[in-house]
């Protein structure tokens, strides 16, 4: 889905927000894996948050299992029209209008959920998380992590993209770059480059991969909690798999802004 008529750019990128927010509602795999996580955490009597909520899935979910009040946040305009349809009469949600950096409830929060991860694991609004007001006793998930694996091209290239084309990429970060099986990232024997904690934020982003070989990197974001994988790239199709050729043995990661997409170089 895309907007393809001419719109102020403020209006069309709440649009394109909105737009994404309907795509990840495809993804069924992803919610049930929420979903499980959440029932273990167990928001009975409790008061919870569901931070960037879209269609506040999980708010509703919470409240089936006996939440006692559910704060559903939310800062585009279209998703809250959805939202106070949805949940305009229920007295056990309360819908706030911000962005979740600038909430501050009046309770104890018990349980936080979002989905900020970016294809590249920070790239969206990861930072948000870090940057609270208010301390939840749990965030769900916790962790991510980006990993990335070195494999042979031979294995990926076609008759579309060959390897003169793919040799045009050195340096860039590929999305959909190949056509592959969703089983894909299982069989892959992947190294983390970056891993991100609700208590510690981000770290890493410089790897040595002299000891691997091939001559293509596939990376792919994976969400955790409590140390448990929760979903990643691949199985979870509302990220898809990056792709860049090889370049060189060591090579480094990073943001330069919070929200903003990722730096990538090869050192040596």
């Amino acid at each position: 889905m895309e907007i393809v008529n001419d719109l102020p750019e403020e209006l069309y990128l709440e649009y394109d927000e909105f737009l994404a927010y309907v795509g990840i509602y495809d993804d069924k795999l992803r919610i049930e894996r929420y979903k499980k996580f959440i029932k273990k955490l167990n928001p009975r009597d409790k008061v919870c948050v569901e931070a960037g909520a879209g269609y506040g899935v999980f708010a509703e979910f919470m409240l089936k299992l006996g939440a006692d009040k559910v704060y559903v946040v939310e800062r585009n305009r279209f998703m809250l029209n959805i939202l106070r349809e949805k949940f305009g009469n229920n007295p056990r949600v309360e819908i706030i209008s911000c962005d979740i950096k600038e909430f501050i409830p009046e309770d104890d929060i018990y349980l936080l959920v979002h989905d900020f991860y970016g294809t590249m694991l920070y790239d969206e609004d990861l930072h948000a998380v870090e940057e609270l007001k208010f301390k939840p006793g749990n965030v769900l998930p916790d962790a991510g992590r980006l990993m990335v694996a070195v494999v042979n091209a031979d294995d990926y290239l076609d008759t579309t993209v060959n390897r003169k084309v793919l040799e045009q990429f050195k340096g860039v970060l590929v999305t959909d770059l190949f056509v592959v099986k969703n089983t894909l990232v299982k069989q892959l024997k992947g190294v983390e480059v970056l891993h991100w904690h609700y208590e510690s934020g981000l770290r890493g982003g410089r790897l040595d991969i002299s000891n691997y070989e091939g001559d293509l990197l596939v990376f792919w974001v994976e969400l955790v909690h409590g140390g448990q994988l929760l979903c990643r790239a691949g199985e979870c199709f509302n990220w898809p798999l990056v792709w860049t050729p090889r370049a060189g043995d060591v090579f480094e990661i990073g943001f330069t802004k919070r929200g903003a997409a990722p730096y990538f170089k090869w050192i040596r």
